[in-house]
């Protein structure tokens, strides 16, 4: 596999390299960019004081620390990337910006999302996105082991980590590739 890394903060990016190094993973390409949905210069807010790494920050207007961004469709188009299969997601409240930015990987390649969530308010909102475009989207909830699929009329329930994969799969290979990745799941 060819995995692809895009960190913006130096000292994420520095920490990944040494975990990088540490594991022997030389086909992580580490890249120091954030992405968005265009090649910009961009400000991410500056993270609480004595924050520990990793620091998890947000896109804003100013002020804060200046970083690149990259739009995906665009960077996997100048590196010369011909299938992309599993693209995971960890950008908080810019993660809609994300996937504006890969709409033609998307349609040409149809990889799996997976997308880590720190609230559940942007849920809806990914199913509205990807929805049209051929993907179903579920909940994982990891620690309960539950797999939901998203349903705009029901509450979505967490007990812990959640996090959403985006899938153009069918529903029955959706839940084995579930089954594999968390063991086995809890029945709803």
């Amino acid at each position: 596999s060819r995995i692809i890394c895009f960190e913006p903060l130096a000292e994420n990016h520095a920490r990944a390299r040494i975990n990088i190094d540490l594991n022997g993973a030389g086909k992580v390409e580490l890249i120091a960019a954030a992405v968005a949905d265009s090649d910009m210069r961009a400000y991410m807010s500056d993270s609480p004081a004595g924050a520990t790494l990793p620091l998890e920050c947000e896109i804003v207007a100013a002020p804060g620390r200046p970083v690149q961004c990259v739009c995906l469709d665009t960077y996997l188009s100048n590196t010369g990337v011909t299938a992309i299969s599993l693209a995971r997601i960890g950008a908080g409240t810019a993660t809609l910006p994300v996937l504006r930015g890969m709409m033609r990987t998307l349609a040409d390649h149809r990889p799996d999302l997976l997308v880590d969530l720190r609230g559940t308010a942007v849920v809806n909102t990914i199913d509205e996105t990807l929805r049209p475009r051929g993907y179903r989207c579920y909940t994982i909830d990891n620690a309960e082991r539950l797999l939901q699929s998203i349903d705009a009329t029901r509450q979505i329930q967490r007990t812990g980590e959640l996090q959403v994969l985006a899938s153009a799969r069918p529903p029955a290979d959706v839940a084995r590739i579930a089954v594999q990745a968390l063991g086995r799941l809890r029945d709803e």
